[in-house]
């Protein structure tokens, strides 16, 4: 067998988990939208926000279950590590034609990755609502996350889409405030995405020729360095590519038999003895589960308020001035994000749950739930609390807002249908949309590119 192909099976072998954790995410942005519409109290910190309720909900660790900026910062670590680790992996074991081939491939089709389900997912947004699916005034909180409505004419509606698709990918790629988009608010980090993928792409190109050390030395400071500007996204895009550096060189296969180095007295193949036992395995696995709680702390911190919510004020003073004050925030949970990562990757107990079928199942439709469920939500999902709260106020569906705490049957009859309804019209979206469009950026690249 020959060595790139024990390469690619491995790869996909160790790596399906993050395929898991990318799907919990896409649940977390989800139930952010969902449970803060009807429960906007839950983006503010314990014990703090509109009615200063102490919902167990929004105990840290256990708010990671609707915290929309810990599943961003997640989504952003893990394409970075996704886009940078065969490459990295293919510099390790010395293939330099191989590692160029696969970063300019990837290269080639991530834009189209990310636009062409963006822009089919936007199109029917703005077709729904000259439709007049968003005109509900029974819940005005879901409608903040699709704030599109009935134009004059479909050609004001379309030509209203355009400039919104232009302005959204024309935006100052260091202002990382979430702009009110009328199609969906969640739209805002296909461009950052894109913009830090190429980020990470020029960093493999320009260092895959030096020393592991170096090569990680530098990725490391860089990351660093954009952590403290505010460049958070960039620190998690950094951090994936510095992570699947040292899983790269951890996992990749001993050199094929009669193998000759590029150059005469190489020694940058991987060594295999490199996996360092510091301690017992328990006080190993013991660091690991308190990096773990720590990163699921800091992930925590709440969307609103962040610098003056009483459990984060005092941290929150470390954060560098760089961030303004609707971004302390993103800190804390960038570092969070981090160590979440870190620790996942060397917990086999966690890579097993998140290896599930019903997680990976979740991975699998994790880009398209993304991509569909603040309409979903803002249109069938306001239609539902409506029609359920109106016969049924008591059972707490339109109350929720107003008594704090309350979580009762109507809110979870709500919850419950509109995620369903979402899950299904992923399913869908993934199988129509998402597949045919990864599957058309591969045509494209064989017809264009040359034998």
């Amino acid at each position: 067998m020959e060595l790139g192909s024990e390469i690619s099976k491995k790869s996909h072998a160790d790596t399906r988990w993050i395929d898991g954790l990318r799907g919990l995410a896409s649940v977390a942005v989800c139930m952010s939208h969902l449970l803060g519409g009807i429960h906007p109290d839950l983006y503010f910190s314990y014990g703090d926000g509109l009615s200063r309720s102490k919902s167990w909900l929004k105990l840290p660790i256990i708010r990671l279950f609707h915290s929309g900026d810990a599943a961003v910062a997640i989504f952003f670590l893990i394409s970075g590590y996704a886009i940078s680790f065969r490459p990295l992996r293919r510099a390790h074991c010395q293939q330099r034609n191989a590692l160029l081939s696969e970063l300019g491939s990837s290269a080639f089709r991530r834009a189209g990755r990310l636009l062409l389900p963006t822009l089919a997912a936007s199109f029917a947004t703005m077709v729904a609502a000259q439709l007049g699916a968003f005109e509900s005034e029974q819940s005005p909180d879901l409608m903040l996350f699709v704030m599109a409505h009935r134009r004059k004419s479909i050609a004001e509606q379309f030509n209203t889409w355009i400039r919104e698709i232009f302005s959204l990918f024309h935006r100052n790629t260091n202002d990382l405030e979430t702009p009110d988009l009328l199609y969906g608010t969640q739209l805002w980090t296909i461009p950052v995405e894109l913009n830090a993928s190429l980020v990470v792409y020029l960093y493999v190109l320009a260092l895959t020729l030096l020393r592991t050390l170096p090569r990680l030395v530098i990725t490391g400071l860089s990351a660093c360095y954009f952590l403290a500007v505010a460049r958070w996204d960039l620190f998690l895009f950094l951090s994936g590519m510095f992570l699947a550096d040292i899983a790269a060189r951890r996992e990749s296969p001993p050199p094929p038999q009669g193998y000759l180095p590029l150059t005469e007295g190489s020694s940058n193949f991987p060594r295999h003895q490199h996996r360092l036992r510091t301690g017992p395995r328990v006080v190993r696995y013991l660091g690991l589960f308190a990096a773990l709680v720590v990163g699921l702390a800091l992930a925590s911190e709440p969307t609103i308020n962040a610098a003056e919510a009483p459990s984060w004020k005092h941290l929150n003073r470390l954060v560098p001035p760089s961030y303004m004050e609707g971004q302390i925030g993103r800190f804390w949970v960038a570092i969070g994000a981090f160590l979440v990562f870190f620790s996942v990757e060397r917990i086999t107990l966690a890579q097993t749950i998140l290896s599930l079928p019903l997680v990976l199942h979740l991975g699998d439709i994790s880009f398209g739930l993304y991509l569909v469920h603040n309409a979903i939500m803002s249109s069938v999902g306001a239609w539902i609390i409506s029609l359920i709260s109106g016969p049924t106020e008591k059972m707490g569906i339109a109350g929720t807002r107003d008594r704090g705490e309350s979580w009762d049957m109507g809110a979870l009859v709500v919850v419950g249908l509109i995620f369903g309804l979402s899950w299904g019209t992923a399913v869908l979206f993934h199988w129509f949309v998402d597949r045919p469009s990864v599957g058309a950026m591969k045509r494209l690249e064989a017809r264009l590119r040359d034998s």
